[in-house]
């Protein structure tokens, strides 16, 4: 499966939701090599200043898109954001996660 994940949240919140998100990649990434997942953010953020990012197995791929965070919240909130999102990655997608 393609799996997407919005992962703003691991940098602009240190606790609650962020530390959540942060866990689930964590613990995704110790126990599944089977599902391919793209984790995406705002421009607001560069993923190289993130560690974490930094050692996730091949089947991850981190995406900065190329809209800041204000937008893609208010594309969100009337879902065009997903059709969107969509255009973005290289797979289809089968699940869209986003804990904020």
């Amino acid at each position: 499966m393609n799996i997407a994940i919005d992962i703003e949240l691991c940098f602009s919140n240190p606790t609650g939701m962020g530390r959540f998100t942060r866990e689930i990649i964590a613990q995704l990434a110790s126990i599944d090599s089977a599902n391919y997942y793209t984790l995406f953010h705002s421009s607001n953020y560069d993923s190289n200043d993130h560690p974490q990012l930094k050692t996730l197995p091949e089947n991850f791929n981190v995406v900065q898109l190329r809209w800041p965070r204000k937008l893609l919240r208010v594309l969100g909130l009337f879902t065009i954001g997903h059709g969107l999102l969509r255009t973005q990655f290289p797979n289809n997608l089968d699940v869209y996660f986003s804990p904020s």
